[in-house]
């Protein structure tokens, strides 16, 4: 199994198994796995991170569930698709351990979830960020 395919599984086992899984219930009992892209070479990239300051201030982002958490501006890269230049920007905790990448795309509300999505450094698999 690749790694993608591996991290894949891992995520499938979570959302089905963990106590902390964002599935009610109802939806567990059905629950036979999450329903992916193909793995598309194309969008497999190495990217320069430009950082910012050490001191820029701390936001508040909301997550899915309506908790409020704090974020630093860690630092950003660009890269292309479709000959589009796309620049992303890498959030870090307060304390710049944990990382988080919110991105949004074409695809947000019609084939994937609508508020967008992300990687961070605790779930990153093959597409880590650090």
């Amino acid at each position: 199994m690749n790694q993608l395919a591996q991290f894949r599984a891992e995520v499938d086992e979570f959302m089905s198994q963990h106590p902390q899984s964002p599935l009610p219930a109802a939806q567990l009992a059905a629950f036979s796995g999450l329903h992916y892209f193909a793995g598309d070479p194309v969008f497999r990239f190495t990217a320069a991170v430009t950082r910012f300051a050490a001191d820029e201030p701390l936001i508040e982002m909301e997550t899915s569930t309506g908790e409020m958490r704090l974020y630093r501006r860690w630092g950003k890269f660009s890269f292309e698709v479709d000959g589009q230049t796309a620049v992303l920007t890498i959030y870090s905790d307060p304390h710049g351990y944990d990382f988080f990448l919110p991105f949004r795309d074409a695809t947000n509300g019609r084939e994937t979830y609508g508020a967008g999505r992300y990687l961070d450094s605790q779930s990153a698999g093959p597409q880590s960020i650090v």
